[in-house]
């Protein structure tokens, strides 16, 4: 299913209300010029921001925990190890923000594995410190800096 989410978050409402819908997660997706991400700091503070108020808002009590996880970025592609330590600081300053704003404790924070292969990620963000974090996979694991052709 294709779920829009609108500034109102009418939409989730709607749809819970009209198909009985029990869990919704939220991933961001569309970031602004994807290189120029990884390389401007105000692009981040900006998804920070943006994932603190989708957390306040989308775990109101008025959705009666429908949103239980919010994916901080989709599928990113960092190119280099540097790429990929931005990334790591950009999941854990995400996490805290969410953490900070989310009116609910289990709300999953779901993780990107960027195509970096999960060995990139062990021992990455884990309990105590880190409480319900998922790590999202799609696809095999390219080489770092290397596409596909």
């Amino acid at each position: 299913m294709v779920l829009l989410v609108h500034k109102t978050g009418s939409t989730i409402r709607t749809f819970q209300q009209r198909i009985d819908l029990e869990a919704v997660a939220l991933i961001i997706r569309g970031l602004r010029s994807t290189r120029e991400w990884f390389r401007n700091s105000t692009n981040l503070d900006r998804t920070i921001s943006a994932l603190s108020t989708l957390s306040s808002d989308f775990t109101d009590a008025s959705y009666n925990r429908t949103v239980i996880a919010i994916e901080l970025i989709n599928e990113p592609f960092p190119q280099s190890p540097d790429e990929v330590g931005f990334l790591r600081d950009f999941y854990q300053r995400a996490y805290g923000a969410v953490r900070g704003a989310s009116k609910d404790t289990d709300m999953v924070v779901a993780l990107d594995a960027a195509f970096q292969g999960l060995g990139v990620w062990e021992g990455f963000m884990l309990p105590p410190d880190f409480y319900e974090v998922a790590m999202d996979t799609v696809g095999p694991p390219l080489p770092l800096g290397k596409t596909k052709k």
